[in-house]
């Protein structure tokens, strides 16, 4: 289960992670970006610092229905200008985006639990895959890209 701002499974998601090694997870999950439905893929290298300690080291991509507000992600730029100037601004919407997504993180095991936190960094890669909304403002489409994320994912290993 994973809980965060902006990640690759948007505000809260469900992944299944297979560890082929034990320096290597893949990974897809689902969840929602408050839009929609946020599907992703995942690879993330892991290095052992102690016995149930890694550092984590993940890149995939992910694919969502998404609109370039200026306050998505962590690094927003206008949290509450948005509410403030109600069907004035004009955004530029992704039907399809695809996001490619880098992260680092940290990891612990106990027992058969995993606790893992992660920031990363997403860029659309389909950047001229948008339309724009009617308003009166111009469409910016700079708005939705580069994203920083962050992420908290409880888990059970089987």
């Amino acid at each position: 289960m994973h809980f965060g701002i902006a990640t690759p499974v948007g505000g809260a998601g469900l992944t299944l992670d297979v560890l082929p090694v034990d320096w290597l997870a893949l990974g897809a999950g689902v969840g929602s970006n408050g839009e929609g439905p946020e599907f992703e893929t995942m690879a993330r290298g892991r290095l052992r610092l102690g016995p149930p300690i890694y550092v984590t080291f993940g890149t995939g991509v992910s694919l969502a229905h998404y609109t370039g507000h200026d306050h998505n992600g962590l690094d927003s730029r206008d949290l509450f200008g948005d509410s403030t100037a109600e069907n004035t601004i004009s955004y530029a919407v992704w039907p399809h985006a695809v996001f490619w997504n880098n992260e680092l993180g940290l990891e612990r095991a106990a027992g058969h639990f995993a606790l893992r936190g992660y920031l990363g960094y997403a860029s659309i890669l389909n950047r001229s895959g948008y339309t724009c909304t009617e308003g009166y403002t111009p469409c910016n489409p700079a708005a939705a890209s580069p994203l920083v994320y962050l992420g908290f994912a409880i888990g059970y290993l089987f």
